[in-house]
């Protein structure tokens, strides 16, 4: 249901709070796909396991999140070097707060990655960019990130793969902090696409 302000009515927003720029560069993709559907990707900078999901509070409250509107808010980070316990208690942050986390693990260049082929083994952060820059064809930098090199297609294929990691959404980060590589970003991918498709 659209917000109605003066005779006109105001589309939904799903804001994204991500830990970097490839993740706002990324999620740029999905903008203005639908009137309805406000995708709103901004950089919430890294914090500590204490006060990230505070922090991204405030943010969501600075927007004037309305989830009564069907406003959406997801924070996505990296596993990088978070222990369980601490990426289990943002999950729970999270919930307390009506906003939905999802991880890649080791970083969301591994996301990145499943746009062009499988991801099978545990690499280093130098390692994910040099393998993004060979599908590239360039260096890879992440305020440029990829999506001048991948099509509708692209993304299909990184859910698919995605998928075969991490099937359902049922304890997804979970799984995710155990497995490396992989990523639980297909499913906020699927949901962005279910919005503003609908």
């Amino acid at each position: 249901m659209s917000r109605d302000f003066g005779g006109r009515s105001q589309s939904k927003t799903f804001l994204i709070l991500t830990e970097g720029e490839s993740e706002v560069e990324y999620f740029n993709r999905f903008k203005g796909r639908d009137r309805h559907v406000a995708i709103v990707p901004i950089v919430a900078k890294r914090h500590d396991s204490k006060n990230l999901v505070t922090y991204c509070v405030n943010k969501a409250n600075e927007r004037g999140i309305d989830y009564k509107n069907g406003d959406k808010v997801a924070i996505v980070i990296d596993v990088d070097e978070k222990t369980a316990p601490e990426l289990k208690e943002i999950e729970n942050q999270c919930a307390e707060n009506g906003m939905d986390l999802y991880l890649s693990n080791r970083s969301f260049e591994s996301w990145l990655i499943l746009h062009f082929c499988e991801l099978t083994k545990p690499s280093t952060q130098e390692e994910l960019e040099c393998i993004l820059s060979t599908h590239l064809k360039h260096r890879y930098v992440k305020s440029e990130g990829i999506n001048k090199n991948i099509d509708e297609l692209n993304v299909m294929s990184a859910i698919d793969r995605a998928e075969k990691m991490i099937p359902n959404e049922n304890k997804r980060n979970e799984l995710c902090v155990t497995l490396d590589p992989s990523t639980t970003v297909h499913f906020l991918v699927k949901r962005i696409q279910s919005m503003t498709e609908s």
